[in-house]
């Protein structure tokens, strides 16, 4: 299931690099930068939606019988911030 989030992030980076924003997108030219953007335009949604289906799915599944909304809360919450202070760690 992580390769098909990570292939949902890279539709959506693909997306960024094609915006027509001169200050931001990483493709000098304005012709190649249009093509890009012709050619993912749509591609920043449709991962979202994805990211957000599976991300639902992944939850759904990963729910346990007896597990009330607090637990369940809680859990996400030790997941986060465990995902929050390695990336923070990693970069520091």
């Amino acid at each position: 299931m992580t390769g098909l989030r990570f292939g949902a992030a890279l539709l959506v980076f693909f997306n960024h690099v094609g915006l027509p924003f001169p200050h931001l997108r990483l493709l000098e030219s304005d012709s190649a930068a249009m093509n890009l953007f012709d050619v993912t335009g749509n591609a920043g949604a449709l991962g979202v939606t994805f990211f957000f289906v599976l991300s639902g799915f992944v939850l759904t599944w990963s729910a346990r019988d007896r597990d009330t909304a607090p637990r369940f809360w809680r859990r996400r919450l030790v997941n986060v911030c465990r995902t929050v202070g390695s990336l923070g760690a990693w970069r520091w």
